[in-house]
């Protein structure tokens, strides 16, 4: 989902997560780890510069929030370490995780409680304001679950 949104056309569901992150309507949980995979898929399938690389991971780190978790979870075989976008996920007491993945982590639903939603999942189940479909406003993101403040519902999620 990451890759994607830092890829994808302005109008795809992973790009517009990410700019409602951007401006601060979510928060967007990462690990290190989570950070280092998308360094080596930029790598592995794009023609970028080293530089343009590392300010493309930079621009990203600055819309995030990165968590280590200290928990472990082994649910996913076939590839262990979708496990440690679960972990995340956990870690960050998130309310949400979202993922373009259909192969391990979309077919589990949810883990921990916490839903897996695709892209377009998730953007079709966010709170906008009336009138908008541009995610200008209605969820503030970055508290435990259920918390609310100044009336916006709050919430974290973890792509």
């Amino acid at each position: 989902m990451v890759f994607s949104g830092l890829t994808s056309p302005r109008e795809s569901p992973p790009r517009q997560i990410l700019g409602m992150g951007r401006r601060r309507e979510l928060d967007i949980w990462l690990s290190p780890f989570i950070v280092l995979e998308v360094e080596k898929i930029f790598r592995y399938k794009t023609a970028f510069s080293s530089g343009k690389m590392q300010e493309i991971i930079r621009d990203l780190r600055g819309i995030v929030t990165l968590i280590e978790p200290q928990i472990h979870i082994q649910v996913i075989q076939r590839k262990p370490s979708d496990n440690r976008i679960l972990e995340c996920a956990v870690a960050a007491q998130a309310e949400y995780l979202v993922s373009g993945d259909k192969k391990d982590l979309l077919p589990l639903r949810s883990i921990h409680g916490i839903p897996i939603l695709s892209p377009r999942e998730f953007l079709s189940s966010f709170p906008y304001p009336s009138g908008s479909n541009e995610g200008s406003g209605g969820m503030r993101v970055g508290e435990k679950k259920g918390n609310y403040e100044g009336g916006k519902r709050r919430a974290k999620t973890k792509l």
